[in-house]
């Protein structure tokens, strides 16, 4: 079950739903059930947790880069909804890699992603 209290967060357009998706079919049919109910939909992309990172969800994508890219342009062509994402900086053993930030980043944004979030730990 999932609520809101509609005048407060839905009519105003502030509810938004985190999901966490390993594929793009799961996150479509995941998306689909909270489509009427939520203002945009958030792909978590960044999260380190070792349950999230071994199912293939959060972090684990941002080096499967190619089914990160998947599950957002197929809920752009699914939803009537935006989609956002919240990532991670990438980083070296030194520093942080804002080159390999920015084009993560970018493929993202190229593949449809309305916002994006990066967290920078």
């Amino acid at each position: 079950m999932f609520r809101t209290h509609e005048t407060f967060e839905k009519a105003a357009g502030r509810c938004v739903l985190q999901i966490g998706a390993s594929d793009a079919v799961s996150a479509l049919k995941a998306a689909r059930m909270f489509e009427k109910d939520v203002a945009a939909i958030d792909i978590n992309m960044g999260c380190a947790k070792n349950y999230a990172v071994s199912m293939g969800m959060g972090a684990q994508l941002m080096t499967d880069q190619k089914v990160a890219e998947d599950i957002v342009k197929t809920l752009r062509r699914n939803l009537n909804i935006p989609v956002s994402i919240k990532t991670r900086i990438f980083t070296t053993e030194r520093d942080v890699d804002v080159h390999r930030t920015s084009e993560w980043v970018q493929l993202l944004q190229g593949a449809g992603a309305a916002a994006i979030t990066v967290h920078a730990r």
